[in-house]
This record gives C-alpha cells, structure tokens and sequence, in this order.
C-alpha cells in the first residue's frame, strides 16, 4: 500500500516534470517567436524600401511625360533651340602649353565650323 506521504511526492514529481516540459516548450515558442518578429522586421523594411523606390520612380516618370524633359532632352542632346532663343557657342579650347625653351612664335587656330546645323546633318547622313 501507498502511503499519503508517498502519493504526494509522486504528485509532486509529475507537477515537477509536466512544470518542465512545459517551460521547455515554452521556450522554445518564445525563440521562435522571436525569429518570426525579426524576418517580419526585415520583410518591413524591404517592403519600405520598394515603396520609395516606387514613389521615385513614379515622380521620374510624371517628369519623363513633362514639357520641361522635352525641353530639356531637346537643348542638350540635340542642340535644339527654341524660336526666340539665340545659339550661343562657348569655345573652351586652349592652346597647348609648350616649354619656354622650345617655344616658337606659332598662333593656333581654333576652326569652326560655318555650315549651318542643318546642312551639317545632311553631310553626317550623306545626303549632300
């Protein structure tokens, strides 16, 4: 026969394993929890940064669809001008330095171009 005395420390050893099993499993739902929050904090950061890379791009490409890139892709791609503007060449080019020993009088010449714009694309195409 049991005693009582043996049958409450029986009961208190199944508390006592159940209590750790518990515990166990416990821990090992907060750890994963844990990993869970942290992906989710990466997915959230990777999802805002896809939304400003879409907002910067829709903001591009409202400008692309703007008068003004016309405008602009029109002046300094093409060289175009606009009716009531005026061309203005600015030529940057200097002569080349040369020793002072070996200098002689020479003058340079930058050459320029008197052929209208539209009579040099004719001779880029070949058409003249």
């Amino acid at each position: 026969m049991t005693t009582p005395r043996r049958d409450r420390r029986i009961l208190l050893l199944f508390l006592a394993i159940f209590s750790l099993i518990f515990l166990g499993s416990y821990a090992s739902r907060l750890a994963a929890k844990a990993h869970l929050d942290a992906e989710i904090g990466q997915w959230q950061g990777r999802i805002a940064r896809a939304q400003q890379r879409q907002a910067d791009l829709a903001k591009e490409l409202t400008y692309i669809h703007s008068d003004a890139y016309v405008q602009e892709k029109a002046r300094d791609e093409l060289g175009l001008i606009r009716p009531d503007e005026e061309l203005v060449i600015v030529l940057t080019a200097q002569p080349p330095t040369i020793p002072v020993a070996a200098a002689q009088p020479t003058t340079a010449a930058l050459a320029v171009d008197q052929n209208s714009n539209w009579r040099s694309w004719l001779a880029l195409f070949g058409l003249q």
